[in-house]
């Protein structure tokens, strides 16, 4: 099983979430992710546009997570550092290993290959 441990969080804020406990997700060919007790996050960034959010609001929470902690870092647990898109392939495929419907985790995966850019441009411009 690609997850080896169960997400358990809790609401800190009104969108951010704390774990409790660190969560474990093998990717592969794009290495192991160990996101720390303490991680905070905002699982998945739905833009509220109601279609978008009546689709995909409130699923993959621990893709999410992983996702979040990959652009945070930019590496996986081995210290490879990652590009934008192999961080978006990590998303996608810890979508479909929760059980997302390929056709939901692609729109997800696109939606993060649009708008999230700018905020691995950030990240990796606090690592210089």
């Amino acid at each position: 099983m690609p997850f080896d441990s169960y997400l358990d969080a809790r609401q800190v804020t009104a969108k951010e979430w704390m774990l409790l406990k660190p969560l474990v997700y093998d990717a592969g060919r794009f290495g192991k992710f160990t996101v720390p007790e303490g991680f905070t996050c905002d699982f998945c960034s739905v833009p509220r546009v109601p279609f978008a959010y009546l689709v995909c609001g409130g699923i993959g929470q621990g893709a999410g997570t992983v996702h979040d902690y990959a652009y945070r870092t930019g590496k996986n647990d081995d210290g490879k550092v990652l590009t934008r898109d192999e961080a978006d392939r990590v998303f996608y495929m810890a979508l479909r290993d929760l059980g997302i419907e390929p056709w939901k985790a692609g729109l997800m995966h696109k939606a993060v290959r649009m708008f999230a850019g700018k905020i691995w441009d950030a990240y990796r411009r606090k690592d210089k």
